[in-house]
């Protein structure tokens, strides 16, 4: 049977029964990032004889397309998510999952699916999924020793130069307000200087908002009193999540963003968790993390366009090709919607 679920209440008590207990997968992440998208936060719940499954899913509206009214599309909250499957037989629960979901899609008018598959939890595999990446990760049942010596000579010589240098780091699973502040700010900063896509530039409002969920902390790393740095991170499924990076100008010269990583390390080990999951990024950001890595992890994504002549259709109306980006006219939704 298929549930659908738009209560916190609801959720948590389905979360509770199945034991997921994860960031990525509760009510406020889902909420939040709803928000952001200008979307609703639903629950989509199966249960059968061979297990469940439990996907959280942000339904964007597609109105403000011309030929969008009463259409929508459904994405995963920001980063990992995806069909979670519990019990003996994972696989046959997810084909069932989809199969009860296909009628509800199109009833809701649902035109495209974008999800961003969990490397430590999704189980079983998406019809749909195909490979992304392979992930950068370390692992963290190592000695600690064992685990810098394997990091890249320059990496080693940065993290005792940013010593040196007077630059700390701290671990904060409850930031203060002044230091989620410093952290929307400096993202603020370095979202600017990289010029980045306004899909990764979010509001202080909604950095503010994702600080104060379980489960989600700051490394901040600090010079002569000022935060010039901070990482954001996420435990999760016997990880620690590299999730949001910021930096200042001066944090380079510092070398502040390479003691964020070693005091990372550090605190997955801490907490007695398996991986520290790095991800991957930008061919510069992707470089700067391998000298860290030890292993990596395939990374799955779910790009579906469950109705291609709605589709092309949209795309057409905003003038995009409908293989520049998934959904090619997001860019131009999202535009409006955090205007």
């Amino acid at each position: 049977m298929l549930r659908i679920v738009s209560e916190a209440s609801a959720w948590h008590g389905f979360c509770a029964t199945y034991g997921v207990a994860d960031p990525y997968y509760s009510w406020p992440y889902l909420e939040l990032w709803a928000r952001d998208e200008g979307g609703q936060p639903w629950g989509l719940v199966w249960e059968g004889p061979g297990g469940a499954v439990i996907y959280p899913v942000v339904r964007v509206p597609l109105d403000a397309l011309p030929g969008g009214q009463g259409r929508c599309d459904i994405r995963t909250p920001y980063d990992f998510g995806g069909p979670l499957c519990v019990g003996a037989d994972p696989e046959e629960a997810l084909r069932a999952f989809e199969h009860a979901a296909g009628p509800v899609f199109e009833r809701w008018g649902v035109v495209t699916e974008f999800a961003r598959l969990h490397p430590f939890v999704v189980r079983a595999g998406h019809a749909a999924s195909t490979l992304h990446a392979e992930n950068l990760i370390v692992d963290l049942t190592q000695d600690h020793g064992a685990i810098q010596a394997g990091f890249g000579s320059t990496c080693r010589y940065n993290i005792r130069m940013a010593a040196r240098r007077g630059v700390t780091a701290r671990v904060e699973w409850r930031p203060s307000a002044r230091d989620s502040t410093a952290f929307a700010s400096l993202y603020a900063e370095t979202m600017a200087r990289l010029e980045a896509p306004g899909s990764y530039c979010f509001s202080a409002e909604t950095l503010a908002g994702l600080l104060v969920i379980e489960g989600v902390g700051l490394i901040v790393a600090e010079h002569d009193g000022v935060i010039v740095a901070a990482l954001c991170m996420i435990r999760s499924s016997g990880a620690l999540f590299y999730f949001l990076a910021s930096s200042s100008l001066s944090a380079r010269r510092l070398c502040a963003n390479n003691l964020l990583l070693d005091a990372a390390v550090r605190e997955g080990q801490r907490l007695g968790l398996r991986h520290l999951h790095l991800g991957g990024g930008a061919p510069s950001l992707r470089k700067f993390k391998g000298h860290f890595a030890t292993g990596t992890v395939p990374y799955h994504l779910v790009k579906r366009v469950v109705d291609p002549a709605a589709y092309e259709g949209l795309c057409r109306g905003v003038g995009v090709e409908p293989d520049r980006g998934f959904p090619a006219y997001r860019e131009w939704l999202r535009a409006r919607v955090t205007r």
